[in-house]
């Protein structure tokens, strides 16, 4: 049975310079079949193969990423279906969030690239 989320902000800018702030609103939703939520606690330097546990093709319709904010840590990569060139960088409070109502050949394994200790919460919704 799938599970229903939503994904709902909004970005806050000016659509122009001296004119007050405008809301470009983001409403999402799917349902999931499958999750993933994973703690990592990450130490010295490496890369990290995310465990998506039985999420798999057409891949990920929701995906969160946030790097814990009181760190100093450097920002890691998030490195996306094992490509080299496709890569995210997330610092300490930064996070990457994405949605996908409908993936054809979406997003099926993840990868983190750490230069420093850091903490970094996943979770993945198939």
């Amino acid at each position: 049975m799938s599970t229903p989320f939503a994904i709902v902000g909004s970005l806050n800018l000016p659509g122009d310079s001296g004119l007050p702030p405008d809301q470009i609103p983001v409403n999402f939703s799917s349902a999931f079949d499958s999750e993933a939520s994973v703690v990592l606690n990450l130490t010295g330097a490496g890369t990290k193969a995310v465990s998506l546990g039985s999420i798999a093709s057409p891949g990920l319709k929701g995906l969160l990423i946030k790097m814990d904010p009181s760190s100093t840590a450097a920002p890691v990569l998030v490195q996306v279906n094992s490509s080299a060139t496709g890569r995210f960088e997330v610092a300490p409070g930064g996070f990457l969030l994405y949605g996908n109502p409908a993936p054809a050949a979406g997003v099926t394994a993840l990868d983190i690239v750490y230069t420093t200790p850091c903490v970094v919460r996943i979770w993945a919704l198939g």
